[in-house]
């Protein structure tokens, strides 16, 4: 039960909550994570125009780099360094 209720509130996202989990919000780091989001999906649009737009750009290593920094692991280490912990679900194998 207590792996359960660890996935649950830990690592399934909510869509009621705004695909947050329900730690996210409790929390408070569900602002932060939703303005990440909005951040990443920004730049992933313009990346996008840029390089349909001008196949030549689409080596453009700034714009990329930048990018590549936003993976989950990333984003993840961001916003639970400052609570001292790592958070690791790998222990839930077999959950939904």
């Amino acid at each position: 039960m207590h792996r359960f209720v660890e996935h649950y509130n830990h690592a399934r996202y909510h869509e009621s909550l705004g695909n947050l989990t329900p730690a996210d919000v409790y929390f408070g780091r569900g602002r932060k994570i939703l303005t990440m989001r909005e951040k990443i999906k920004r730049e992933t649009i313009q990346h996008r125009r840029l390089t349909t737009s001008n196949p030549q750009l689409k080596s453009q290593p700034n714009l990329t780099r930048s990018l590549q920094s936003f993976t989950p692991q990333a984003v993840s280490k961001q916003l639970f360094a400052p609570m001292g912990r790592m958070v690791s679900f790998s222990n839930l194998d077999g959950l939904p």
